[in-house]
């Protein structure tokens, strides 16, 4: 099936921003044992920050910028930067909910394009989910 809307959405700069949020980390986080350090600004409270590998903030710091700045995401800019996990985490889920039901919205958007003119079962069957999807899906809520 054609696609263009969802093409739309894979190509948009908060995708880019992201999966960029995203990958960086994925496969560090099991990999390797990221380090941990005490930062305070006065007056804000004492937190646990996590460190990045080294070459990771510029990218991760870019990316944060596209979607709502880094503060917004938690990261510190401690040697080689850091970040928060707990709002790295939200926001991170936040940004990526939002983005599935864009994905979402524009899957549908095209089955409606494409069975526009091939009568309602055709619409409604191109609507429905696989089980194994809804099951995959329910372990998020």
């Amino acid at each position: 099936m054609s696609a263009p809307l969802l093409h739309d959405v894979a190509k948009s700069n908060e995708m880019v921003a992201l999966k960029a949020l995203l990958y960086r980390l994925r496969n560090k986080i099991h990999d390797a044992r990221l380090g941990e350090m005490m930062y305070s600004a006065p007056p804000s409270p004492t937190v646990i920050v996590t460190k990045l590998h080294e070459g990771d903030w510029s990218h991760i710091y870019d990316a944060a910028e596209t979607l709502g700045g880094a503060e917004y995401w938690g990261l510190v800019g401690v040697p080689q930067g850091g970040f928060e996990p707990y709002t790295y985490a939200s926001r991170l889920l936040d940004k990526s909910f939002a983005v599935l039901a864009r994905i979402e919205q524009a899957i549908a958007a095209s089955a409606q394009q494409k069975t526009a003119g091939s009568g309602s079962t055709t619409a409604r069957q191109a609507m429905q989910l696989r089980p194994e999807f809804l099951r995959a899906a329910a372990v998020l809520c």
